[in-house]
């Protein structure tokens, strides 16, 4: 397995972790630094590290804090800082591999789909953050015209995809799950994909018990969108 098909399977690993306690801050966080520093030893001041994973410094404690509380941040003793007379600046390591292991398991006994044929999509989706402004995490804020609830939701539908665009199969509570978000955050960040081109049209799913039963709804993306590069 090459890098970039590393990288790929450790994204889908993280947006697959159906924790309920995990919001999609934390999930963009963690991608965005696997894909910066991989498995090396993270020091920097929390200032640096949300200009280097373009996020904004208050969400950056609170996203490593909850996946140290899962054991995927791993803190390790840090650097020195001389400004504040040889107190240990904050450092730790990231560990996927359980995260990718739960992935694989469910890939196996035909939970998580086989395979991602948007792979590259999904991967450039996140690595190409890096050459943007900074992601907004509301609204009021000044960057990017995704903000980080629209990126990890896009990226949770590329990854179920077809090479259509088109995902069926994954109702709204599992997709919003994936993606960290509440109800009123699934549907905002829907709209707001479909007014930026992202996604083409979408119809919600059947909920009716005695006529129809439950049916998941389906999802039309557009692969063509410049955001994919």
């Amino acid at each position: 397995m090459n890098k970039k098909e590393s990288i790929t399977l450790v994204i889908s690993a993280i947006l697959w972790c159906r924790d309920p306690q995990l919001s999609a801050v934390d999930k963009f966080f963690l991608i965005a630094a696997v894909i910066k520093y991989g498995n090396d030893v993270i020091g920097e001041r929390v200032k640096d590290l949300s200009e280097s994973l373009r996020l904004h410094e208050s969400f950056v404690p609170k996203a490593r804090n909850v996946w140290a509380e899962k054991g995927v941040v791993r803190m390790v003793p840090g650097v020195a800082n001389q400004a504040q007379r040889g107190r240990r600046r904050k450092a730790f390591r990231i560990d996927t591999d359980e995260l990718v292991a739960a992935y694989e398991n469910d890939k196996q006994e035909g939970i998580a789909t086989a395979n991602v044929v948007n792979a590259g999509m999904l991967t450039m989706l996140f690595c190409g953050l890096e050459q943007r402004e900074r992601v907004r995490v509301k609204r009021k804020e000044f960057g990017s015209q995704l903000t980080v609830n629209n990126v990890v939701l896009l990226g949770v539908l590329v990854m179920v995809a077809d090479r259509t665009g088109c995902i069926f199969g994954h109702g709204s509570q599992s997709l919003r799950t994936m993606a960290g978000l509440k109800k009123s955050q699934f549907q905002y960040a829907l709209n707001s994909l479909a007014s930026l081109g992202v996604l083409r049209n979408w119809l919600p799913g059947i909920t009716g018990r005695h006529l129809f039963g439950k049916k998941p709804g389906v999802y039309w993306l557009n692969l063509d969108h410049a955001v994919f590069e």
